[in-house]
């Protein structure tokens, strides 16, 4: 992710710019907040719900023991969900 992210800052110094379905800009920047909680299901969503209560844009995960159960909580807070590696189709069904 660091060595992506760097690609990034260096390409787009002042952010990048993504359009509503309206055509407006909104222009955003990356930080990493890594929080490998290792725990159960209720601390791992006690995490991402932190994390959208912080202001997180975009929730990204790595591993997929709470793939479904993540992306349904990211959706009905209508941020970004991405899955770096998953081999849960739940995920994808959505």
């Amino acid at each position: 992710y660091e060595v992506w992210k760097k690609k990034v800052d260096e390409k787009y110094p002042n952010g990048f710019t993504i359009p509503d379905n309206s055509g407006n800009p909104f222009r955003y920047t990356f930080e990493l907040d890594v929080r490998d909680d290792k725990s159960d299901l209720k601390t791992h969503m006690d995490a991402v719900e932190a994390l959208m209560a912080e202001g997180a844009h975009f929730i990204m995960n790595a591993q997929p023991a709470y793939g479904t159960e993540e992306s349904i909580a990211v959706n009905d807070g209508r941020r970004i969900n991405m899955h770096g590696a998953t081999s849960n189709d739940d995920v994808f069904a959505r």
